[in-house]
C-alpha cells in the first residue's frame, strides 16, 4: 500500500459493501476518471485568476467556494458516468465495471489519503484492468491510481480501450505537468504522484523523456 493510515479499519464498512456485488479475485474494471481536481476544476480557477483552492476560497467566500466545488464535482461524476456507461456497452462477458463517482463518505471530508486509500485497496484486490478517461494526467486522484495499478500488476488502457503502458503514462503526466506550470497551478500533488509512477517503473527522474523505452 502506499497510502498508509494510522487505523486501516476504517475502511472495512465501504470495502465489505464492494464485497457483496463483487465476485471473489480481482475480476472488476475500475474507470479512472477527474473528480475533485483535473481540467475542468483549473477552469474555475481560471476564470477568477488565481491558482490554487486557497486563492480562490479567500476571493469568493467559504458558501460559493463550496457551490462551484459542488457543481465542478456534479459535472465530474457526469463524465466519469458516460465514461463507465461506454466501457459497459462494450463488454458482453458480464464484468463489473466500477465508477468512483458516486462515492460520497461524509465523514472523510477534507481527507482525500482516506479516498486514497479505499480505492487503492479495491484496485488491489478487486480489478483485473483499469481503463483511464480523457484528460486523467492532469489529475492528482487519476495518476495516483495509475501508479497503483502499475505497482499490483494490472494492465492500463486508455479511454479507447487501448494498452496504456506505464512509459507512455509518464510521458503524458510529464507534459501535463509542463503545461500547468507554464499556467502558474500548483503541480505538487500531480509531481508527488509522477515520481511516484517514475518509481515503480524504476525510471530516473532525470533522465527525462521516455518515449523510446520498450513497453513493459
Amino acid at each position: 500500500m502506499f497510502t498508509k493510515l494510522p487505523d486501516p479499519t476504517i475502511l472495512a464498512p465501504y470495502l465489505s459493501a464492494f464485497d457483496c456485488v463483487l465476485k471473489p479475485g480481482k475480476t472488476a474494471i475500475y474507470c479512472s476518471s477527474e473528480l475533485t481536481s483535473g481540467q475542468r476544476w483549473n477552469l474555475v480557477l481560471k476564470k477568477y485568476d488565481v491558482k490554487t483552492n486557497a486563492a480562490l476560497k479567500e476571493k469568493l467566500g467559504d458558501a460559493e467556494y463550496e457551490r462551484y466545488f459542488q457543481t465542478n464535482m456534479a459535472s465530474n461524476k457526469g463524465w466519469s458516468a458516460r465514461f463507465v456507461k461506454i466501457v459497459r456497452h462494450g463488454l458482453n462477458d458480464g464484468t463489473e465495471v466500477i465508477d468512483p463517482g458516486p462515492l460520497d463518505v461524509p465523514d472523510w471530508k477534507g481527507d482525500q489519503k482516506l479516498y486514497y486509500a479505499f480505492w487503492e485497496t479495491l484496485i488491489r484486490n478487486h480489478v483485473r484492468e483499469v481503463r483511464f478517461n480523457q484528460d486523467w494526467q492532469f489529475s492528482s486522484g487519476c495518476t495516483y491510481e495509475f501508479a497503483v495499478a502499475f505497482d499490483a500488476h494490472i494492465p492500463t488502457l486508455d479511454s479507447e480501450g487501448t494498452e496504456l503502458s506505464p512509459y507512455a503514462a509518464i510521458e503524458m503526466v510529464q507534459k501535463a505537468v509542463a503545461s500547468l506550470k507554464e499556467d502558474g497551478f500548483d503541480t505538487a500533488k500531480i509531481q508527488n504522484h509522477l515520481q511516484l509512477m517514475q518509481s515503480v517503473v524504476s525510471i530516473d527522474p532525470e533522465q527525462g523523456s521516455s518515449q523510446d523505452r520498450p513497453s513493459v
